[in-house]
């Protein structure tokens, strides 16, 4: 297979030079997009249009982002209303570093709009901060939601891997979330997919975790809760 055109998703610390060099040697033409960069999950999405036009789909692509931005204005200003709003972790660690996401990140901007509040609010900049166990236990202990936990771990599992996240609140009562319901090895996860593309589902699971009582009968897209066992 030889491509017209090669567009690379561009990742915050990573740095694949040495792949994009390859493949202009190819003859094959090479654009970057970094949509990493932005603080929202609309402003994510809204790159469709971007690579439109390199299809020739200009009008199509901005009436599917008009209808996204319009379903996702439409949950955050149900979830504007809400009366109390729940404390929110996000993030798990890998190999005993926790990557805390500063409050101007597009993941937190999600849990704003469903209606929580962030346990870490008071991190800004741009970049992922690393913390160890001890200090993310002692300003989430409290958290009412633990969202986007270890991948695809059982509450037993997560307790085994590290018996001190039991003094987290969420954990202790069953409220670890995770977004790999559609995900599997050979064809990755979906929610760094579609879910990129589509910010108006995540929302919509988001404000189901966190505010169950404005759609009961919600179904999710991309996220599961922890199981028990």
């Amino acid at each position: 297979m030889r491509p017209d055109l090669f567009i690379f998703n561009l990742v915050s610390g990573s740095d694949n030079t040495s792949k994009i060099d390859k493949i202009k040697e190819m003859g094959i033409p090479v654009v970057a997009e970094p949509n990493f960069l932005e603080s929202t999950p609309l402003g994510r999405a809204e790159w469709i249009k971007y690579d439109s036009l390199f299809v020739n789909a200009e009008k199509t692509a901005n009436q599917k982002y008009d209808e996204i931005a319009e379903k996702y204005h439409a949950t955050a200003k149900r979830t504007a209303k809400v009366k109390t709003r729940p404390t929110v972790l996000h993030g798990s660690q890998y190999k005993g570093v926790w990557y805390i996401k500063p409050n101007e990140n597009y993941a937190i901007q999600f849990l704003r709009d469903a209606g929580g509040e962030y346990v870490f609010k008071d991190l800004h900049g741009v970049a992922s901060r690393k913390l160890d166990t001890e200090a993310v236990i002692k300003q989430a202990h409290d958290a009412d939601f633990w969202i986007d936990g270890p991948e695809k771990s059982s509450i037993p599992q997560i307790l085994k891997a590290d018996p001190r996240l039991k003094s987290l609140k969420a954990l202790d009562n069953g409220n670890m979330w995770d977004a790999t319901p559609r995900a599997d090895p050979k064809h990755g996860n979906d929610y760094w997919q579609t879910g990129v593309v589509r910010p108006d589902l995540v929302l919509a699971d988001l404000t189901a975790i966190l505010h169950p009582e404005l759609d009961r009968d919600h179904q999710f897209h991309f996220y599961r809760k922890a199981t028990a066992k």
